[in-house]
Formats: C-alpha cells, structure tokens, sequence
C-alpha cells in the first residue's frame, strides 16, 4: 500500500473500492458493448443471489414479504438496475424467487 487512502481489498492489487456491483472499466479487454453486457449480467446475478437471500429471511420470519420486496427494489433502484435491466426485469427476478421460496 503506497498511501495511507489504499485499503487491501481480496483479490484487488490497486486498493480502490469497486462501488458498481462489477461493471467492467473500458481499459479491460473486448468491446464497450461485450463489457456492458458482461457488467450487467454480472449485476443481475449478485440481484439474485440478494433476493434468495431475503426469501431466506422471510422464510424464517425475520423480516415481512412486504418489507423484503420494497427493500430488494429498492436496492436494483438505487444501484441503477431498474435503469439498466428495466422495471420488468427487476420485477422478474424477485417474483421467481419469492415462487421458488415458496415451494
């Protein structure tokens, strides 16, 4: 670490926060697209994995289905996703996993 602002992050050398769920920098291999496209899966991957997590919580009665949702949604809002993804897809995701929590 060569200042005092670097914090050793698993698996990163450079020390600098990666607050994008993943997006992929222009300077990495491949075209804007193939990255944004690499980027976005990769967020709406991390989204499932958060909404199979809070099915969890609900399931065990830690938090309400109701409170769960609006906190899921309004997670992919304020990172951005709705914007990327779209409503729809957001929208997709939580409900297939709230029916496969549900089973």
């Amino acid at each position: 670490m060569n200042s005092k602002n670097e914090t050793p992050l698993a698996g990163g050398a450079s020390g600098e926060r990666d607050l994008t769920c993943g997006a992929i920098s222009p300077a990495n291999s491949g075209s804007s697209h193939e990255n944004q496209q690499r980027a976005l899966a990769r967020q709406l991957a991390i989204f499932e994995r958060h909404c199979r997590q809070m099915v969890e919580r609900v399931a065990n009665g830690s938090v309400t289905f109701i409170s769960a949702v609006d906190v899921l949604y309004d997670a992919a809002t304020f990172t951005g996703l709705v914007d990327v993804a779209g409503d729809d897809r957001v929208q997709e995701i939580l409900s297939a996993a709230f029916m496969r929590g549900r089973r």
